[in-house]
């Protein structure tokens, strides 16, 4: 890494020390799991303790194998849960520097969260959202802080995909963006960034189709359809399957 690089993400760990996750499911956990190990404290929202509960085993379970392995030491397992928070409320991430919402792909849900989340972080907290459908631009405008939300999309496992998908809002600023980028780095993957998919489905429709065609173009064999992620992980690991493309709202070209 460039020593200019390093410095950036330096800077970014200096401001944000503190990460809070929302949403407490398989995404939420992985996501909170790869901040605390990179060195963030982490405070993992949910709204019922349970759920907390099953979130935390879930990440001791991921850290032992990592252990196992010989991947990760048993003391750098300790020391990422110890920069671990659970929490059943909003309410503890006003001090958090950094926030990324996992919580049900549900427009009007989200939508509400982030406008509560406005109400609650610091006015110079980006709000980051992990959705794979939903308009960033929307979110951004429920929010009130629309310059400071973007899409970070994480791939699932999240301990183990090195990829993230960086989406741009209509309103999000190159300094949101460059935030989310270092601390991409930061947590050792690397980011795609992309911008706002057509608001019409009917008009983004076409994108993965013109992709299909250009492959073909080139004497490639491809597959077009809509895949959900873990149908998609399938259709790769069942083969034979060079690499596929996911485009923005679940279309696949394989």
């Amino acid at each position: 890494m460039c020593s200019v690089c390093s410095a950036l993400i330096v800077v970014i760990l200096m401001n944000i020390k503190t990460v809070g996750v929302v949403g407490a499911g398989t995404m939420g956990n992985g996501i909170a799991q790869v901040f605390a190990q990179a060195g963030f404290s982490v405070c993992l929202v949910d709204v019922a303790q349970p759920v907390l509960d099953r979130a935390r085993a879930e990440i001791e379970r991921s850290l032992a194998k990592f252990v196992e392995k010989n991947t990760l030491t048993a003391d750098a397992r300790d020391a990422t849960l110890g920069r671990l928070q659970m929490a059943a409320g909003v309410d503890r991430l006003a001090a958090a520097d950094y926030i990324v919402e996992a919580i049900v792909e549900d427009a009007d849900a989200k939508r509400a969260l982030f406008s509560g989340l406005h109400a609650i972080a610091r006015p110079d907290v980006i709000l980051a959202s992990n959705t794979s459908s939903i308009s960033i631009t929307a979110l951004g405008a429920a929010s009130g802080r629309a310059d400071r939300v973007l899409g970070m999309h994480f791939m699932n496992p999240v301990p183990l995909m090195t990829l993230v998908e960086l989406v741009r809002g209509q309103a999000t600023s190159d300094a949101s963006m460059r935030t989310a980028s270092e601390l991409c780095a930061a947590l050792g993957k690397g980011n795609r960034p992309s911008f706002e998919p057509a608001a019409d489905p009917a008009r983004a429709e076409p994108l993965y189709l013109r992709v299909a065609d250009g492959l073909r173009a080139a004497g490639l064999a491809v597959e077009t359809g809509r895949f959900g992620a873990d149908m998609a992980v399938d259709l790769v690991n069942d083969g034979p399957v060079t690499f596929w493309i996911e485009t923005r709202g679940g279309s696949l070209v394989k």
